[in-house]
């Protein structure tokens, strides 16, 4: 789960939408650390979720097999 997480949520999701966020759409009030961690953060929250919706996607169809 870990792996997935860091790989799924922070890397494919946290860091695209860190330099998005923080370098084409800045926001005058939030720094750049500031930013690093807002966006990790989402990216594990993102990986967490994710992983969650798949874990119940898995358990229903291996349930019918």
């Amino acid at each position: 789960m870990l792996r997935y997480v860091l790989l799924r949520g922070v890397l494919f999701y946290g860091i695209p939408m860190f330099m998005v966020m923080t370098y084409l759409i800045p926001h005058p009030r939030i720094s750049t650390a500031q930013s690093v961690a807002l966006w990790a953060l989402a990216g594990a929250g993102y990986g967490i979720g994710m992983w969650m919706v798949q874990e119940r996607r898995f358990r229903k169809v291996a349930g019918r097999a």
